[in-house]
């Protein structure tokens, strides 16, 4: 599957458990689902170019994101091993899903939308359909996007967005204790996917 997959960013929307909520964790979007195994999160940050090939460069960008987002994942699963922590996370993914679903109920069968997706992706790569590539590109963003706005208004509510904060807090509390290197990752990354956006958006990569 190439990185230009919109719905990579979907499976890992529906599949980590809401350990990004904030965009200072990870250099990745967040999530909704508690109980799932957390997935790698660059693809889901990455932008939406499925026709063009990327330089050297900004390949050279993505695998350096992927790397420092392995890293970030490894850390984040040994923290969520403490027993405290991995029942607020999954307590906290389960009120968070609800609050989405209550705020779009379409988005209820988003597991299910998103196979549906990555099937049809795949079935349009195996074949070199580029304009079906395209055409599912568009559809990913689309459901991204009314995803994002749902979640946006769930974490508009002050009491979930006020717990969501204090996990945030602890977690990275405990990610720092077992990687001291975590905020100059999280610096790194969110440098790196500035430049890949500005690449993509201008045609050439920024240096």
């Amino acid at each position: 599957m190439t990185y230009s997959f919109r719905a990579a960013l979907l499976a890992a929307l529906v599949a980590s458990a809401p350990a990004a909520l904030n965009a200072q964790q990870r250099p990745s979007a967040p999530a909704s689902r508690p109980t799932a195994k957390q997935q790698p999160a660059p693809a889901a940050q990455q932008p939406s170019a499925a026709a063009q090939q990327p330089s050297a460069e900004v390949q050279a960008w993505f695998a350096e994101l992927q790397n420092i987002d392995q890293r970030l994942q490894s850390v984040q699963m040994k923290a969520l091993q403490d027993p405290a922590l991995d029942s607020v996370r999954q307590s906290l993914g389960a009120q968070i899903e609800a609050a989405v679903v209550k705020a779009d109920p379409s988005l209820a069968s988003l597991p299910e939308q998103v196979s549906s997706l990555q099937a049809k992706f795949q079935q349009a790569q195996q074949a070199g359909d580029q304009a079906a590539i395209q055409k599912l590109n568009s559809e990913a963003q689309a459901l991204e996007a009314r995803f994002l706005k749902a979640r946006e208004k769930a974490l508009s509510e002050p009491d979930l967005a006020a717990r969501a904060q204090r996990f945030q807090n602890d977690l990275e509390k405990k990610m720092i204790a077992l990687e001291p290197e975590m905020p100059k990752l999280l610096a790194r990354g969110k440098e790196l996917q500035a430049k890949i956006e500005q690449a993509v958006a201008s045609g050439a990569p920024r240096r």
